[in-house]
């Protein structure tokens, strides 16, 4: 079976080839392979993880903020051309560190005076065809004292 470039996701897959032979003292041999597919763009950490936020009711959260990057893994033409977060408490600014190779993004969070999971995302924008869109998970938690 042939797959396409879009049909295979990024992973490490192992197979076995087992070789029939007509030798007497070697009927089979097995040939253990591996193939590393990756991605073409790489965003580290892959889910950001936040720490449990305090606020107080009385007084604005204190703001969080988080760094990832973004890096082509092959190529040198990388645009990430935006990034749209999904909650009205959190902006991302984008800052290319090597044009056409490597991103730093930067997530600011305002908490919400709401205890509870903090739970968001971001959606980020790329010029290559295989990974036009990538999402990055950002959790947490929230917690009012009073």
């Amino acid at each position: 079976k042939m797959w396409s470039l879009k049909d295979l996701p990024a992973e490490n897959l192992t197979a076995n080839i087992i070789l029939s032979t007509d030798h007497p003292k070697i009927k089979e041999k097995r040939v253990v392979t591996s193939l590393n597919i990756s991605s073409d763009v790489e965003v580290q950490p892959s889910r950001i993880y936040l720490e449990e936020m305090v606020v107080r009711p009385s007084a604005p959260g204190v703001p969080v903020t988080r760094i990832f990057a973004v890096n082509a893994m092959r190529g040198d033409s990388l645009k990430v051309t935006k990034a749209v977060p999904n909650r009205p408490d959190m902006t991302v600014k984008l800052e290319a560190l090597r044009p056409g190779k490597a991103y730093r993004g930067t997530i600011t969070i305002v908490p919400p005076a709401k205890s509870g999971p903090y739970l968001g995302s971001i959606k980020l924008f790329t010029n290559y065809s295989g990974q036009r869109e990538i999402n990055v998970d950002v959790v947490g938690s929230v917690r009012v004292v009073h």
